[in-house]
């Protein structure tokens, strides 16, 4: 709409979609169908046939892969929020997270956070990131944890 210079009124009156839906669509309220998209991209001349549509199923994609991910996690029940204190535990995902959220508690954490991290991610996982560590900071602590938990 900025490129071609027109407001949400003018693309309405362009592509004959109500002015409301387009509102819609911009908030997220909306899925785009093909025909939509296909009046959109002509009131906007865009020449890639479903170009709109295309991106709404790539945004339908990445919202199921997350909240997928979301259910892919440990009890949370076994984590004190004081071991994430700069994070929302219940939003992390935790496997593209995973070698920080290793660290953190095994650097921060008690018994109970160790042990369903390690029963959620098993030894190996954890072992192997632990020794993957380089920095020294709470060096200390993480050995004495994997030494206490994985030996």
């Amino acid at each position: 709409m900025s490129k071609e210079g027109i407001s949400q009124s003018q693309l309405a009156e362009r592509s004959g979609i109500v002015r409301q839906r387009i509102c819609d669509y911009l908030a997220n309220r909306r899925r785009i169908t093909v025909e939509a998209s296909l009046n959109l991209e002509k009131a906007l001349r865009i020449e890639i046939e479903g170009f709109f549509y295309r991106i709404q199923a790539n945004h339908d994609i990445y919202i199921c892969v997350k909240e997928q991910a979301m259910h892919n996690r440990p009890n949370l029940g076994h984590y004190r929020k004081a071991v994430f204190w700069d994070t929302h535990i219940d939003t992390l995902d935790w496997e593209k997270n995973r070698q920080w959220i290793i660290r953190r508690v095994f650097e921060y954490g008690g018994e109970n956070e160790i042990l369903e991290t390690i029963r959620f991610y098993t030894k190996d996982v954890v072992r192997e990131v632990l020794t993957g560590i380089a920095d020294e900071r709470k060096k200390e602590s993480r050995n004495e944890n994997m030494k206490k938990y994985l030996d």
